[in-house]
């Protein structure tokens, strides 16, 4: 993992405690990656299998009622888990109910269960060498989204790609979805870290994002985009969703 610059939101206090999981976390292959970015933290994880590699995308949030984990396996179907500590539930979802993490020092333990069955996994701290091309996929589609507007957009993503905004956006959708902001203001956006799935095929950027609309303040968020890369060796959007 690279972290590129530092954030321009501090962390909310109540996320603090959660600050330990920051950092790249393998296991053969198998990876979690957590960042801190603007008050949030996000993580990205990876994991391969039969049918190629499958990505994760979680979010820890804070919230007036307390700071809530929010789970999206394969980038679809959001899943609020109810902290208490570093244990998150979800009585009502079916499987996992519950997501649990310990960390000792340079380890990591993961564990997902249910009221009859549980399984973990082992972690441990590793730095990842920087994907420079991933990188400036990134600044490049936000330089092209500042010069070109939609049509930037419509050339990043996948055949296959989507957004996630409050549904999924099909890739064919982007530029409907996305016109009506672009047109209303200026959107800007910068990573603060990338990397890579052990087997290189997707890759991961997160960063700060900054919209401002026509005659007002801007307004501070945050992002999280997978990249898979494509026969020709380019990265394309594969999924992108933000706060």
């Amino acid at each position: 993992m690279i972290f590129l610059c530092a954030a321009a939101l501090a962390l909310d206090p109540s996320l603090v405690p959660y600050r330990p999981l920051v950092g790249h976390w393998t296991r053969g292959e198998s990876s979690e990656t957590w960042v801190e970015v603007g008050d949030f933290l996000y993580g990205v994880g990876f994991v391969e299998g039969p049918d190629g590699t499958a990505f994760e995308v979680m979010r820890l949030l804070p919230g007036a009622d307390g700071v809530t984990f929010v789970a999206m396996p394969g980038g679809l179907d959001p899943v609020a888990f109810r902290a208490d500590g570093w244990t998150f539930s979800a009585p009502e979802h079916d499987f996992p109910k519950w997501i649990r993490y310990e960390r000792k020092g340079e380890r990591l333990r993961a564990e997902i269960g249910d009221t009859d069955r549980s399984m973990g996994w082992k972690f441990r701290l590793e730095a990842l060498s920087p994907d420079e091309g991933l990188v400036r996929a990134d600044r490049a589609f936000a330089a092209g989204s500042a010069g070109r507007g939609i049509s930037a957009w419509t050339e990043a993503f996948a055949s296959d790609g989507w957004m996630w905004r409050e549904s999924k956006i099909p890739a064919a959708q982007v530029a409907e979805a996305m016109s009506g902001l672009l047109a209303a203001g200026e959107l800007d956006w910068d990573p603060v870290a990338a990397g890579l799935s052990p087997d290189g095929s997707l890759g991961f950027t997160i960063g700060t994002s900054t919209f401002t609309p026509t005659g007002g303040a801007a307004q501070e968020g945050a992002y999280v985009t997978i990249w898979r890369r494509a026969p020709e060796g380019m990265w394309r959007v594969l999924f992108d969703t933000g706060d």
